[in-house]
């Protein structure tokens, strides 16, 4: 399978020479069907998509109104110290404003939402949401140290996620549109975030935030491309890059959103698709690294 040729790729090349980085090219087998989709070509390229999604009170009871903003490139936040401007349209940097302006960080999941063209059974369809509601509890309870959230703020937490969910489908319906075959989709990226709230800690502030490239495309006729990456090595053993492996790694926390920056701002030039995360082996063991997953 792929994965297995990647794996042994990946294990022919952990003895690397002192360098800042290790690059390769992943390239995806080729079947005798193509899985994916092929974006469809248009003449005027859409504008893309984006929303902010919040409760409207305090309280996340049944029945509580999920206001929506719809965002673009032009609305911005300055960080406190004026030194970054983030696009509240792009779902990271919306997390990253979050966290400047609020000083907390949160526990969050991105869902892929497929929209078709044609309102048929099964339109549209949320990727594994039941294995993203899992990751954001767990993840939630590793943010708060495993502390005690009583299953009812869970619950609640978890229905105001699928509220925000449907309801920026239920726009997407009305705001994207579709001017070619039936068998069209667009894609939209769900990103859900889970905090504290300040005011009363033992309930869960859930937020949301979509965005869609509003390009269409067609299932089953993609040919993917190679993917270049590059391996994460410092230059010497006092050297300290970010990493994650001794917090809370299986965890999906905004902060690494902002916590990475050095790292892409070293090793992710504009031809690198890919960084992917290394540890230094015990010195006994040479100048060697172990790969990090994720």
């Amino acid at each position: 399978t792929i994965s297995c040729m990647f794996f042994l790729f990946l294990c022919t090349s952990l003895f690397v020479p002192r360098t800042t980085a290790c690059s390769f090219i992943l390239h995806k087998q080729k079947a005798s069907y193509q899985s994916a989709s092929k974006l469809v070509e248009l003449k005027v390229v859409p504008e893309p998509w984006s929303c902010i999604a919040t409760l409207d009170s305090d309280s996340e009871d049944e029945g509580d109104t999920v206001n929506l903003r719809i965002v673009d490139k032009q609305h911005t936040v300055s960080s406190q110290n004026g030194g970054m401007q983030y696009s509240l349209s792009s779902p990271r940097e919306w997390m990253e404003a979050i966290e400047a302006q609020d000083g907390c960080h949160g526990a969050y999941t991105v869902l892929r939402c497929d929209l078709k063209s044609r309102t048929d059974t099964g339109n549209p369809r949320v990727w594994g949401q039941l294995f993203h509601q899992d990751r954001m509890s767990s993840s939630f309870s590793a943010l708060c140290n495993n502390s005690s959230f009583s299953a009812s703020s869970i619950a609640v937490a978890t229905d105001a996620s699928r509220r925000i969910i449907d309801t920026i489908i239920n726009r997407a319906k009305k705001s994207l549109i579709f001017e070619g075959s039936e068998d069209e989709i667009k894609v939209i990226m769900v990103t859900l975030l889970w905090q504290k709230r300040e005011r009363n800690p033992n309930d869960i502030l859930v937020r949301g935030h979509a965005f869609s490239s509003n390009l269409s495309s067609i299932p089953c006729q993609y040919n993917p491309l190679a993917t270049k990456a590059t391996i994460a090595i410092p230059r010497d053993r006092a050297a300290q890059l970010p990493s994650r492996y001794d917090q809370t790694p299986r965890a999906k926390l905004s902060s690494w959103c902002s916590e990475r920056r050095p790292l892409e701002e070293h090793f992710k030039t504009p031809d690198i698709g890919e960084v992917i995360l290394s540890r230094q082996c015990e010195p006994e063991q040479g100048h060697t690294f172990e790969l990090l997953e994720g």
